[in-house]
């Protein structure tokens, strides 16, 4: 990711994560239900908070590919 001149790099990267909220938000909700539900979680502030939100999405969407053993 490239900064733009005169940004400091925090103001930087808020910027960048409204800008993908926003983009998420204007999703048709019909079309693209997950992003339009999670965008919060998705734009959180915290670097560990969005990786632990994708690693639990991804383990649940494996988990959800296992045949349950009855």
């Amino acid at each position: 990711m490239q900064r733009a001149s005169g940004m400091e790099s925090e103001e930087f990267v808020a910027e960048h994560f409204r800008q993908i909220e926003e983009y998420m938000r204007s999703l048709p909700a019909d079309r693209f239900p997950y992003l339009a539900r999670y965008a919060d979680e998705m734009v959180k502030p915290s670097g560990d908070e969005r990786f632990a939100f994708g690693l639990d999405l991804m383990i649940a969407g494996l988990a959800a590919q296992v045949p349950s053993a009855e």
